[in-house]
């Protein structure tokens, strides 16, 4: 509780303190199905790349794509807000038939790049 109070004090949000990763993750598995994609392909989709599927850390978008990769292919890709291209390159080796243009804004990436640094 302490940990979460500092961060909701560091990141100014009170939506912290009331987070419940549990059902976060619960609601975000029962999308998953709903958009009838496969839990256990994704799982293994993203394990072959070296993404956890369990890591709370992660995004979920990561999970929809390993899920969207199972019934899709040819592709054309826009990401927008590359950052250092790790989903770029996930994307590329999911989608190995498929377009991919990615864009990142440079000075925004210093600005992010000088916010988490300070």
């Amino acid at each position: 509780m302490l940990l979460n109070l500092r961060n909701a004090i560091r990141h100014k949000s009170i939506k912290i303190l009331n987070y419940d990763q549990k059902k976060d993750f619960e609601i975000n598995n029962r999308k998953l199905k709903e958009l009838n994609l496969d839990p256990l392909y994704i799982s293994s989709t993203l394990k072959d790349n070296g993404v956890d599927y369990d890591n709370n850390r992660q995004s979920w978008h990561w999970h929809l794509f390993a899920g969207f990769s199972k019934n899709l292919a040819n592709l054309k890709i826009l990401e927008i807000g590359t950052h250092k291209g790790e989903f770029t390159n996930f994307l590329s080796k999911i989608f190995k038939d498929s377009q991919i243009d990615s864009f990142n804004n440079e000075s925004m990436s210093l600005y992010e790049d000088f916010e988490h640094n300070n």
